[in-house]
């Protein structure tokens, strides 16, 4: 019997299915109590039990384990006499059940090892239940291992009487009572008793072990400080420290989410409590255990390191953590270094237990660990929380869920992630947290629990314990834990770098920690050999003891290696004086890279000696002495060796192969490389060398104490110079900047892949005390004081020679003082223009456009002041035309480079917050207006990356570009952080929101922007709306729609704003009776009525693709709408009024492209030239078109606005249902689902909206972008709507469908209407009448007292072109936009508004056609009749410069390439892969090289093998010779080619046809590739979907085109086929049309094959099964 599963809310099929899965792997109980054994099994039985042994196959047969569709049948015990998979295939296992599942399965099949077993599902679950306990028992038997083997090791001592061998006694007797796994209080219920098997042994401590200990002796703190003593002292477990290590995080958090935070709360605590000192351990660099303590006393940060030195300290911790104080607590606090007591650690694992230890000996007095205990002290760790366990965790639960978390789950996303993890010293944190989130008020609560739990004994708390099982400690802390200890200052035995092996010590990382024991690492057994008392160090001792002198030795080698040894002064010196001595030629390393090197270079042999240790000469003595005793002995010298031929250095190469790889060189002094200090040395000063004594202590000695100013005769000066001079010890070159001694060898050794170093004596300079104060002093940072130098020092030669060869020498001259250009150079160099800002940065502009001038080089990166770019901004606003005049004598920045100065500035807040509604709310109040507004929304892709923003309000910087919004960085490092951490993501997008005043010639005024990426979807943005529409109606701002393009997500949101408040739900019943109505909804919220609309112009750009798109074939009635029809029209030069880019390779996006497709002149076009072959096309530009131009003309009435829109509706209702009955899929053969929903909401906005302004808003603000008023919702049903109906009917019927019959065959009651007395759409070109030119409407409108002719061009797109900084242009502007609302306000209040009549359907489709589509055509007439309207003169003038154009034609009959000479053949476009076809006697050239050429190689290569499997598939499914010879290839040639309306047999429907071909497309490469429109193709297989017109055989050799498939509606039939489908092309001339739309086939051969191809009917539907099926295969059923 299986364990009731939870009841939970399911919302989709994908989470049924998978609790489902779930639910058939649980284990029964029955069953899980009678195989495994429980968790609370004492340690020694479970170490007892017996279970199957892990799989160790390296290779795992994944097809062994498998689910089966058998029931199960094999005894369970079969699975304990096989191992167990690898976890890895269990995982696979569990994966998979769910699709199992789906396909039937009732079984796990096992066949490992031969025969079949079925086992139930839920073995799965039992064979990771027996993995999980395998580790277990692994980790208490290694615990064991080492429990024995130090119980050995102390026998063998002799040592059974000690404390440390009754303490281990008394583990065996633990260990039978305590539970192998059991859940313990600790950690919030998410620690085990498997935990604690850590402690014995040598493994590394985890997170969750030092927060336990920390918590006991916090305990421990609390039951023996009776005396007050530790009163005020608290102890923080790492949550504290992990805190404080995002303390920069925590500080930008709001003022309420930081007051929530557990570093708020410790503030408390220790104000309310007057902590004084507060310990806490630190995870360094996730490798190493310290201790911190803070003295709020003496305000001081000590710190116990077991590793580090006396002054180590964290360094990053310890910033952050005096941060946090200083902020905290107003006060500065210092850091002591590693001063707190602690003891020293020699192995690689101990850190942990003497971090503890460090504690527990500054609160409670315990003596410090010594390495001898370490194994004492680990065991007696394991029985405190053995003990613990046993009396008091044993009664205790520790499953309980917070019960607020019950009430409001979402309150965790709003707490601190320190609180979830919890804390010792806050008891019920999370719960006290929660209820601070539900009644918004602090308690003290907490505290008080502080309080008991720091004074008193306390108890486990039941109902906080384990209220957080389903959050993991370790994910939710910050990693903190690693394989090693790191490794400073450790000896070399022993402490090698940590690898997870069997030999390994330590743990693994915090983060691989499971329930059940899997974090658990493989340890070894430790040596047995050794005879110490302490721990092991991977299998090495390191035994104390020694000589004095042997342990101080030991000691100055470990300090010298980790860089801590500072030697005595006169050390060096004494120690090279020995080396000298030995030999003289040696040299010396000196200071590299800060640190004091200890080496020598023998001059010998040329190598480096390294010294036993600091200060010792003997290694390198000894060396010289066996160095030249026996390399160089009858070796000549180095100045013969260069000296001898090549042959004899190769004859004695083997007797100087020491020499060789060594080589002599020049000195190269002492430079930077050495010290960085010679440069500063040699730029502060002019002396030519130093190392001398001072002149007055010459001059004391030589004059009888007399000092060099007392010197009374310029002889006696002189001759204390030339001493000084002659005592100098080294020379300065300042040309090369460096320094040599005086006495410098001039040549040294060195090796090939090594620097030179300084020769012997310049290193003796080097580490000179005269030479060393040098350095050390600093140069002048004031300049009045460099006229103190003396004399002796200056060079005036060298300064007078240096002006001379710059070309300087006339700035110097006496004349050349009173020229301006001097003065104020002399006034720059006195500080007197230091407030000149724009007059400094106009100097400073033309000095570095001059200095690149003679560089030769350009103006890239120029840089200019930012006074002088801020004065240029003002003189560019007021003038642009003085600004170029200016920037033609002056240095000054590009009008480009100002403008993207200002795109960088932040006009806006960079987040929606109060000041955003604000500034919304400033912008209309001083446009004067209070009425509706329109809220629309777009994103405009990015180029994702960071940048930094400077915001002058918080003086800060922020990065932006970020999906988090912007963050506050105030250094590198936070910038480094926020790049390295993994949750950071770039926005790809940005999210712009604007309001629009429904006034023309008012700017659109941006609301927010916020940073977007692909990954967001529509719940993640709605709340940035609801925000928006929230903040701008608190601001008393009127929104009545909401605008966005058309995606998924877009509409998504939409629908989810609808869904704020109460919905309006209005119909339009159908004036026809039975047919469906029209119903809209807009919502009232918060007092405002609120409509949804899609943007027109993205709407007409769908509806084009659509119709361009060669995944559909848009079926209307007995016609079609295709791609070819529109490129035969760009393609025709009498008059076509697209451009071919309109159609080739062309912009999906492009709006204008869009409008010339659905202009007026389009449809004229194809109704002129084209006719009835084009009725589809025609038909769906008009009814789109019509639609769309109700929306953007400024025009006409909204009588005419809702007509259209109603007749498109009732248009789309009747072509759906003829999809419908005809069995025509919507995804083949009509439009986009996505465009059907942008007409819906279109249709549905342009309703709701007129709903709004009539009855909800003040008839001062009429519907924009027109200027009437609305019309009655009575009109609508009663004059609009029917008219709409019949109009949608008589279009209908121009396609061949009749609307009452199609609503019959629904099986709707049709009513009473007669076909004969519906109204009749007149003939197509009737449309179009030249005479009728609209004035007569204008009239009339004019009379009823329309505001109309005033607004035709709207302004609001119009862009000014204004500064930010210039508030002055700003102020106008906003007055001119607000003198114009109020007249047009005045205008609109005194004007009469009525309901124009309803018209007939427009004689003209030019009246409702835009501005934008009657002058964005190309410039052609055709027919006589103009594309555009225009006076008689104009006419007349056209009509003259046309013939005078076509005379220049025929006397110049030459034309040039691209002058539409090309579009004078007619379009051929072939299949990529079938280019080789003749047609009109041309072929198509083959490209040669470019993408092209590569895409027509693969395109012809998977053309051939597709027809190889056509070929295939047919003999596998045996036709018939002579119909396999017809249709292997269709009969497609390269001489015949299959083009555009060829006829051919066809399958379709499972039955033989005739098919008209009326397009084809060929897909282009790769998965998602598009399909291209093509016009013929000389390979069959080269075509990937055909659109054909069926026609099915009637009778003998008739096909008639109304089949079957159609029959009740007389329709014509179409479908869109793939190549295999076409069977056969017919002869053109074979094939004869009737007037009753069917054919005739006139050859009785092509009878004859057609016969036959219907006898193989059978076969080529399994054919067609076959070529589609994945892999060609089918079963033997299908």
């Amino acid at each position: 019997m299986k364990e009731d599963p939870l009841i939970i809310d399911v919302d989709s099929q994908d989470n049924i299915e998978s609790i489902w899965a779930d639910y058939e792997l649980v284990i029964p109980l029955e069953e899980r109590n009678r195989l495994l054994p429980s968790d609370t099994l004492s340690v020694q039985d479970v170490i007892k039990y017996k279970l199957p042994r892990l799989s160790t196959d390296s290779f795992v047969n994944t097809s062994a384990i498998q689910y089966g569709r058998e029931s199960p049948s094999s005894d369970l015990e079969l699975v304990f006499q096989y191992p167990i998979p690898p976890s890895t295939q269990l995982d696979e296992l569990s994966s998979e059940l769910r699709r199992a599942l789906l396909a039937g399965c009732k079984s796990l099949v096992d066949q490992r090892f031969g025969d079949k077993k079925h086992y139930p599902f839920w073995v799965v679950s039992l064979w990771k239940e027996m993995t999980r306990i395998k580790e277990g028992q692994k980790a208490w038997r290694q615990s064991l291992d080492w429990y024995q083997c130090e119980i050995e090791r102390l026998r063998k001592r002799g040592d059974q009487a000690t404390a440390t061998v009754a303490i281990l006694g008394n583990v065996h007797e633990v260990l039978s009572k305590l539970p192998w796994n059991a859940p313990m209080s600790f950690e919030n219920g998410n620690t085990r008793t498997l935990h604690l098997a850590v402690f014995l042994g040598t493994r590394w401590l985890s997170d969750d072990h030092i927060n336990m200990m920390v918590k006991l002796l916090s305990e421990q703190l609390a039951n023996e400080d009776r005396s007050g003593q530790n009163n005020n002292v608290v102890i923080a477990p790492l949550t504290f420290s992990n805190d404080i290590m995002n303390i920069n995080m925590k500080l930008k958090l709001p003022e309420k989410r930081f007051e929530r935070t557990l570093i708020k709360r410790y503030e408390t605590l220790i104000k309310e409590k007057e902590v004084t000192k507060l310990y806490f351990p630190i995870n360094v660099e996730n490798k190493h255990w310290i201790v911190g303590e803070i003295d709020f006393v003496k305000n001081i940060v000590t710190y116990g390191d077991s590793l580090g030195s006396r002054n180590q300290v964290p360094q990053r911790f310890d910033q952050f953590v005096r941060q946090w104080l200083k902020y905290a607590f107003k006060r500065k606090f210092k850091s002591k270094g590693n001063h707190l007591p602690h003891a020293k650690q020699t192995d690689g694992y101990s850190c942990g237990i003497i971090s503890a230890n460090t504690i527990a000996h500054s609160v409670l007095a315990e003596p410090l660990w010594e390495e001898k205990h370490a194994s004492r002290e680990r065991v007696q760790w394991f029985l405190r929380f053995a003990t613990y366990y046993l009396e008091k965790d044993i009664h205790s639960v520790h499953s309980s869920i917070n019960s607020t978390l019950l009430e409001d789950p979402t309150l965790l996303s709003q707490l601190d992630v320190t609180v979830l993890m919890g804390d010792h010293n806050f008891p019920n944190l999370v719960q006290s947290a929660c209820e601070e989130l539900l009644h918004g008020s602090q308690t003290h609560q907490d505290l008080d629990m502080i309080d008991d739990s720091l004074h008193a004994k306390t108890d486990v708390d039941d109902n906080t314990s384990g209220w957080m099982d389903v959050f993991s400690s370790s994910s939710l802390s910050s990693s903190s834990s690693d394989d090693s200890d790191y490794q400073r200052n450790i000896p070399a035995a022993g402490h090698r770098k940590r690898q997870l092996s069997d030999s390994d010590s330590a743990c693994e990382p915090d983060s691989k920690r499971k329930l059940g024991g899997s974090w658990l690492a493989r340890s070894s057994k430790p040596d047995v050999t050794s005879d110490s008392d302490s721990g092991f160090e991977n299998n090495t001792k390191i035994k104390p003891g020694g000589s004095r002198s042997a342990r101080a030795s030991k000691s100055l080698r470990k300090r010298s290696k980790a860089g801590e040894h500072k030697p005595k002064k006169g050390s060096y010196a004494k120690w090279q004086a020995k080396i000298i001595a030995a030999d003289s030629q040696a040299e010396f390393k000196g200071h590299v890279k800060g640190v004091l090197s200890w080496e020598a270079r023998c001059s010998g042999c040329g190598k480096w000696q390294p010294p036993k240790e600091p200060g010792d000469a003997t290694r390198f003595i000894g060396h010289k002495s066996r160095c030249g005793a026996t390399s160089l002995k009858n070796v000549p010298t180095l100045h013969t060796f260069f000296a001898k031929s090549a042959k004899a250095m190769d004859k004695n190469i083997k007797k100087v192969d020491k020499v060789s790889s060594s080589c002599r060189g020049p000195c190269p002094g002492i430079s930077s490389h050495i010290d960085q200090r010679v440069l500063v040395y040699l730029r502060r000063t002019m002396a030519a060398g130093g190392g001398a004594r001072a002149l007055h202590v010459i001059s004391k000695d030589l004059y009888n104490g007399k000092t060099f100013s007392e010197l009374d005769t310029i002889k006696k000066k002189s001759h204390v110079l030339d001493i000084h001079q002659h005592e100098r010890t080294w020379r300065n070159d300042h040309h090369d900047m460096r320094v040599f001694s005086v006495s410098c060898k001039r040549e040294v050794v060195f090796t090939d892949n090594e620097h030179p170093r300084p020769c012997s004596s310049c290193l003796i300079v080097l580490n000179s005390r005269r030479f060393q104060a040098a350095l050390r002093k600093k140069p002048t940072t004031e300049s009045q004081n460099l006229r103190h130098v003396p004399h002796r020092y200056r060079t005036p030669v060298l300064g007078q020679l240096f002006v001379k060869y710059h070309n300087l020498k006339g700035i110097l001259e006496a004349d050349a003082k009173g020229a301006p250009c001097v003065q104020i150079a002399q006034a720059f160099l006195d500080g007197r223009l230091k407030n000149h800002e724009v007059f400094n940065g106009i100097l400073s502009s033309m000095a570095l456009k001059l200095d690149r001038e003679n560089k030769d080089s350009g103006l890239q990166n120029f840089q200019h002041s930012d006074a002088w770019v801020r004065c240029c901004e003002i003189l560019q606003d007021i003038s642009p035309q003085a600004y170029e005049m200016l920037a033609k004598h002056i240095s000054m920045p590009r009008i480009r480079t100002l403008r993207i100065k200002r795109a960088h500035q932040v006009p806006f807040p960079m987040d929606i917050c109060e000041h955003t509604f604000n500034l919304v709310a400033e912008q209309l109040q001083l446009l004067g207006f209070s009425g509706p507004v329109c809220l629309s929304c777009d994103d405009s892709k990015l180029l994702a990356a960071y940048r930094l923003s400077w915001s002058d309000e918080d003086q800060t910087h922020y990065l932006v570009g970020g999906m988090e919004g912007p963050l506050r960085v105030a250094d590198p490092n936070q910038v480094k952080a926020v790049l390295d951490d993994s949750r950071s993501k770039k926005a790809t997008k940005v999210r712009l929101w604007c309001i629009t005043l429904p006034l023309p010639k008012v700017t659109p005024i941006i609301v927010a922007a916020i940073p977007n990426s692909e990954s967001m979807s529509a719940d993640d943005l709605f709340p940035f709306l609801k925000k928006l529409v929230d903040g701008l109606i608190d601001k008393g701002i009127c929104i009545v729609s909401y605008a966005s393009d058309g995606p998924d997500s877009e509409r998504r949101i939409q629908h989810l704003l609808l869904s704020l408040g109460e919905v309006v739900i209005r119909i339009i019943e159908n004036p026809f009776p039975g047919r469906p109505p029209i119903r809209y909804t807009y919502v009232k919220y918060r007092g405002q009525s609120l409509c949804i609309i899609q943007d027109s112009k993205h709407a007409l750009k769908t509806f084009r693709n659509n119709l361009y798109s060669g995944a559909h074939l848009l079926i209307l009635g007995n016609h079609v709408a295709t791609y070819r029809r529109i490129r035969e029209m760009a393609d025709d030069t009498s008059g076509s009024p697209i451009y071919k880019r309109d159609v080739e390779k062309l912009d999906r996006q492009d709006d204008n492209a869009a409008t010339r497709l659905f202009s007026a002149s389009s449809l004229q076009y194809l109704v002129e030239n084209r006719g009835e072959e084009a009725l589809g096309e025609i038909v769906y530009l008009f009814l789109f078109g019509e639609f769309i131009d109700g929306f953007q003309n400024r025009s006409i009435t909204h009588s005419i606005r809702l007509l259209n829109a109603l007749r498109l509706r009732y248009a789309l209702d009747g072509l759906i249902l003829y999809c419908a009955i005809n069995g025509y899929s919507k995804h083949q053969y009509f439009i986009s689902r996505q465009a059907l929903e942008i007409v819906r909401i279109l249709i549905e906005g342009l309703f709701a909206l007129i709903e709004i302004h009539r009855d909800d808003l003040d008839r001062s603000y009429p519907l924009l972008p027109w200027l009437h008023s609305t019309e009655a919702y009575t009109e609508i049903r009663e004059q609009i709507a029917p008219q709409a109906a019949a109009e949608a009917d008589s279009i209908l019927l121009l396609l061949g469908i009749k609307a009452p019959q199609l609503y019959c065959l629904q099986g709707l009651p049709h009513g009473q209407i007669s076909p004969m007395s519906m109204p009749t759409l007149p003939s197509i070109s009737a449309w179009y009448s030249a005479e009728s030119d609209g004035k007569q409407e204008n009239e009339e409108s004019d009379e009823e007292g329309e505001v109309r002719s005033d607004y035709k061009k709207c302004d609001a797109m119009q862009l000014y072109n204004f500064s930010d900084s210039d508030q002055q242009h700003i102020d106008e502007i906003l007055a001119e936009e607000h003198q114009h609302i109020q007249a047009l306000q005045n205008q609109i209040r005194h004007s009469h508004f009525s309901i124009p009549a309803i018209q007939p359907l427009p004689t003209q489709v030019n009246d409702t056609d835009t501005s934008q589509s009657a002058q964005g055509v190309r410039t052609r007439w055709s027919g006589g009749h103009f594309n555009v309207k225009c006076t008689e003169a104009e006419r007349t003038k056209v009509d003259i410069r046309h013939e005078m154009e076509r005379v220049l034609k025929e006397q110049q009959g030459e034309r040039g390439v691209g002058t539409g000479l090309e579009r004078a053949h007619r379009w051929r476009e072939p299949a990529i892969g079938g280019r080789e076809g003749v047609v009109d006697g041309l072929t198509m050239s083959v490209p040669t090289s470019g993408n092209v050429a590569n895409a027509a190689v693969v395109a012809e290569r998977s053309a051939n093998q597709a027809l190889i499997k056509r070929k295939q598939v047919y003999m596998k499914v045996s036709i018939a010779p002579e119909v396999y010879e017809l249709i292997s290839e269709a009969c497609v040639t390269a001489i015949r080619p299959l083009q555009l309306d060829n006829f051919g047999f066809v399958f379709v429907a499972g039955r033989v046809c005739i098919g008209k071909v009326m397009t084809m497309y060929s897909k282009t490469a790769g998965k998602y590739g598009k399909y291209a429109s093509i016009t013929d193709s000389s390979s069959i297989s080269a075509i990937s979907k055909l659109g054909i017109q069926v026609f099915e055989n009637s009778i003998a050799n008739t096909f008639s085109a109304t089949p079957q498939a159609t029959a009740l509606l007389d329709a014509n039939y179409f479908q869109l086929i793939t190549s295999i489908q076409f069977l056969v092309v017919l002869p053109t001339s074979s094939v004869i049309m009737q007037k009753n739309r069917g054919l005739v086939l006139d050859n009785s051969y092509l009878m004859s094959a057609f016969r036959n191809l219907k006898s193989q009917e059978r076969q080529l539907t399994v054919a067609l099964k076959v070529f589609n099926a994945r892999g060609g295969i089918l079963t033997d059923k299908e």
